[in-house]
């Protein structure tokens, strides 16, 4: 008797989920430069970890700083759909600019509106990873992952398998709901406020250099209770130098699924921009420039019709 094999879907066909992960970011210059430099940077962004009630030299260990570049895997359709945001911090502030605040928001809204995307399976090549919920309020999870942690911490002869394991534990891991520090234009000015967020929502994919990685560069993958935000922004201007591009996520322009932008006078600056870039790269031809060109879309078109 002859065995039927399950007609299992492709690997690279998503039905639930994107089949592509997009960065986004709040200025067309960061859109620009990575365009220009053909590689993402990570950087060392601040994630909250309160919920763990981890403690180090008494202290307890509030945020880390983890050396990521974060994508999300939300269809495009999703991209432009609304949500509500609870402000949880300045507590005083005007009702009007509150309200307006925590309605009608979206994820390029929160993150940026110019996005560059690739496949899921350049991000699986690329070692990005899906990363892991838990639980804000205290779990049976939370509970080992913290006693695992501590004891990282309090001793040093733990196996390197067991400290690294632990290690990328604490990189990819985010609470279900918790809270995100952003800055808003807020009266001609940009204001910085903590708002409560559902996290779960961004179905985020993160790259966090390996430990080989780190360890050829000489670069830490997270720090712990960092006294200055000073210190976090010139490890940041080093990690972007040409010298790091390995650390981070080289691409070529063919490995590019969508680039997104605002409106149709952001479309166009970013034409000449990318008439600018293949001037000065003898190695791509006036087709390879089509082609990006082609990959443009627009939030409002999607807005319309997606």
């Amino acid at each position: 008797m002859s065995i039927q094999k399950a007609n299992f879907q492709n690997d690279s066909d998503y039905v639930q989920s994107a089949n592509t992960l997009f960065n986004f970011m709040p200025k067309p210059e960061y859109l620009y430069q990575t365009l220009r430099n053909q590689f993402l940077t990570p950087r060392y962004c601040k994630e909250n970890i309160e919920y763990l009630n981890l403690t180090l030299n008494r202290r307890k260990v509030k945020h880390i700083y983890v050396l990521e570049k974060c994508f999300c895997d939300i269809p495009m359709h999703s991209l432009v759909t609304s949500f509500n945001l609870q402000v949880i911090k300045p507590k005083r502030m005007k009702k009007e600019i509150k309200q307006k605040i925590e309605a009608k928001n979206t994820h390029p809204k929160l993150y940026g509106e110019y996005a560059i995307s690739f496949s899921k399976e350049w991000g699986k090549k690329h070692e990005l990873e899906p990363i892991r919920y838990v639980q804000e309020t205290e779990s049976c999870v939370n509970a080992t992952l913290s006693k695992g942690i501590s004891a990282l911490v309090k001793y040093d002869n733990l196996s390197d398998d067991v400290s690294e394991d632990y290690i990328n534990r604490l990189c990819y891991l985010k609470p279900l709901h918790g809270k995100m520090e952003h800055n808003i234009p807020v009266e001609d000015d940009f204001q910085r406020i903590t708002v409560w967020k559902n996290f779960n929502d961004e179905r985020e994919w993160r790259y966090v250099p390996s430990a080989s990685t780190a360890q050829k560069f000489s670069i830490n993958r997270l720090y712990v209770n960092v006294p200055d935000q000073k210190i976090i922004d010139r490890l940041n201007d080093v990690i972007s130098r040409p010298g790091y591009k390995n650390a981070g996520l080289p691409f070529d322009f063919s490995e590019i699924q969508y680039l997104i932008v605002p409106n149709n006078n952001a479309r166009i600056a970013l034409i000449k921009e990318l008439e600018d870039i293949f001037a000065n790269i003898e190695s791509y031809t006036s087709i390879d420039r089509d082609l990006l060109i082609s990959k443009i879309i627009t939030l409002s078109e999607i807005e319309k019709d997606w």
